[in-house]
């Protein structure tokens, strides 16, 4: 039937979604830690420190689209 044949999509879009969230809970938890035990740094430091995790994280998500596959 129909579902059937929705299924694959489906499934590689809730892959998708879940590895999307995935990632981006690291930067949450980075965030939530840093503001209750750091009181000292100004924001501009933290500024470069969002962007050097933000560039970490596209640079994960980027590399994990790879997992799986032949490199020849």
């Amino acid at each position: 039937g129909t579902a059937g044949d929705a299924a694959p999509a489906l499934r590689k879009r809730a892959m998708l979604a879940s590895r999307f969230n995935t990632f981006l809970s690291a930067p949450m938890l980075f965030g939530m830690v840093v503001s209750s035990h750091v009181a000292g740094v100004n924001s501009s430091t933290m500024a470069v420190m969002a962007g050097l995790s933000l560039l970490v994280i596209w640079l994960a998500i980027k590399s994990s689209f790879n997992v799986g596959k032949s490199v020849n």
